[in-house]
């Protein structure tokens, strides 16, 4: 019996185990999945959780095809070398392991009353705080995370005085027409937006920008961005800077047999370029680690992964969006859908997403598919 270990439970890990689970029979595996948490998070609606909308709450286990054994419990450690992963109750070992732990925002400025989307927690967190919540809120990023939230908390509390400070500018990020549109809605909901203008602090009642002047601030909500889990780092992994594990083009880590990743917690080569953490890419590249896996336990050559970004879809309150069509690089063309129809199809997105990992618990069929693209490696 073939043992393989995912480490997550997030969007990657459960398409990964799922993948795997339909082969689990033929090719003799014994599946183990970990997790810290029983409940499923879908990351793509923190900005709603924050904002107080009530969500559907799934558990991990639901998500998982059979014969796959969920294991509730915190990972400490990977031992790389004997195999081995170390949890809060003892150690698992494996013969293929696939590093899936996800991604976390962290905070630039320690602070009272701030926020940071993305960390975990934080969400449930905002929306407790916004009970009470009055005067000015400054969000701290204009990145999709940032948009999403100030945009959202603008419709659900037209009585707070919200300004998005951003260190980059709209018109470098979006085509025209995107860019256009989202200063729009900027203005529709009395969002301020001071573009290409940085913090330097974080006080108890204000920010303070680098270039010296300050803003009132009840509340601060900081959007700066996603890393990867620290476990990597911590079990002396090879990482890059933002603490994503570092792969191949076939999801494996060079020079540590057996190891794999996938989702938002691992880097590919220089040549496929800037891969945007998210669901976008965190299913397919669960999706090929379980093929790799596969490939490597039969002792068949891997395949390198592929993937192509079709664009970004943009939540703009409930009732309002921005489809950001792209190339395969994520660079925006000047193609783009706004409005209600835009709503509706990130909506379609968010739901999409589930589904594909419910459906291929059920059936045990690859129905998950993505565009290809022409991301190629650096050879």
């Amino acid at each position: 019996m073939k043992r393989i270990v995912i480490a997550g439970g997030g969007y990657a890990g459960i398409m990964a185990a799922n993948r795997l689970a339909a082969q689990s029979k033929k090719e003799g595996y014994s599946i183990t999945l970990i997790n810290a948490s029983e409940t499923f998070v879908e990351r793509i609606r923190d900005h709603q959780a924050g904002a107080g909308q009530p969500l559907p709450r799934m558990s991990v286990r639901e998500l998982l095809r059979a014969p796959v054994a969920f294991l509730h419990d915190r990972i400490e450690s990977i031992d790389a070398v004997g195999k081995t992963v170390g949890t809060q109750s003892g150690f698992v070992p494996y013969d293929a392991l696939i590093y899936a732990p996800g991604s976390e925002g962290r905070p630039s400025f320690a602070a009272e009353n701030s926020y940071c989307i993305g960390a975990p927690g934080e969400a449930d967190r905002l929306r407790r705080a916004l009970v009470s919540a009055k005067g000015s809120v400054v969000v701290l990023g204009a990145g999709l995370t940032g948009i999403e939230t100030s945009t959202e908390l603008a419709e659900a509390r037209p009585d707070l005085s919200i300004t998005v400070v951003h260190a980059g500018n709209l018109d470098r990020e979006y085509s025209q027409k995107g860019a256009n549109h989202l200063r729009k809605v900027f203005r529709r909901l009395q969002i301020r937006l001071l573009e290409d203008t940085r913090i330097q602090a974080i006080r108890p009642s204000s920010v303070l920008l680098a270039d010296g002047r300050t803003l009132p601030a009840d509340m601060t909500i900081q959007s700066g961005g996603l890393f990867g889990s620290p476990l990597a780092r911590i079990s002396g992994l090879p990482v890059n800077d933002r603490d994503q594990l570092l792969v191949d083009e076939t999801l494996m880590v060079p020079d540590h047999d057996g190891l794999f990743g996938a989702g938002d917690a691992i880097a590919l080569p220089e040549g496929y370029g800037f891969m945007r953490m998210g669901c976008v890419t965190a299913m397919p590249l669960g999706a090929h680690a379980a093929g790799s896996v596969t490939q490597y336990l039969a002792g068949e050559k891997r395949r390198a992964f592929r993937f192509g970004f079709p664009g970004r879809s943009i939540s703009l309150g409930r009732n309002d969006g921005l489809i950001q069509f792209t190339d395969s690089f994520d660079g925006p063309v000047e193609r783009v859908i706004t409005g209600r129809s835009a709503a509706f199809i990130k909506e379609q997105v968010c739901r999409y997403t589930v589904r594909m990992l419910r459906l291929e618990r059920t059936t045990g069929w690859k129905v998950f598919r993505w565009p290809q693209g022409q991301l190629q490696t650096a050879n």
